[in-house]
């Protein structure tokens, strides 16, 4: 049986600066928890009884510094979730405005096309044109579409 096991964390973590700038990457959270702690609970649960952290000089801090660096984190973290939530709507309100410039431009090309090939029923005109390629109607409205659609415009 397995009774001790040797966890190396002397590590820079670079690859995920600046994170890692303020925290060790074992202590960054991972799902609400440090990622040291899911190592730890593996190691207790296989009945390992003693634990080797190597740890480098540059990892070792003070409670106060500790604490400092959670705010700091937290701080970090909340502003990175607001930029992420701006950018998710901007994104969303942008394809909002293009889904409906391409449908008023793809309206008239569909009532053409219908027009000239005396079709009377269209049931779903979005799902036509994400049918097959290779029938033709599809194909059709395709070349259609990149011959008369050149661009959107987003205002």
């Amino acid at each position: 049986m397995i009774r001790q096991a040797i966890i190396p964390l002397a590590g820079l973590g670079t690859r995920l600066l600046p994170l890692t700038s303020i925290f060790p990457k074992e202590l960054l959270p991972i799902s609400g928890r440090p990622g040291l702690e899911y190592i730890l609970d593996e190691c207790i649960d296989a009945g390992i009884k003693e634990i080797i952290l190597i740890i480098s000089k540059k990892k070792i801090m003070k409670e106060e510094e500790f604490k400092k660096n959670i705010v700091d984190l937290r701080k970090k973290v909340q502003k990175l979730q607001k930029d992420k939530q701006k950018s998710i709507n901007q994104l969303a309100t942008s394809r909002a405005k293009a889904k409906k410039e391409l449908l008023n431009k793809l309206n008239p090309i569909m009532k053409k096309y219908m027009e000239d090939n005396k079709i009377r029923v269209v049931l779903d005109k979005k799902n036509i044109l994400l049918g097959d390629k290779t029938l033709e109607i599809t194909s059709q409205i395709m070349e259609i579409l990149n011959r008369e659609v050149k661009s959107i415009t987003i205002k």
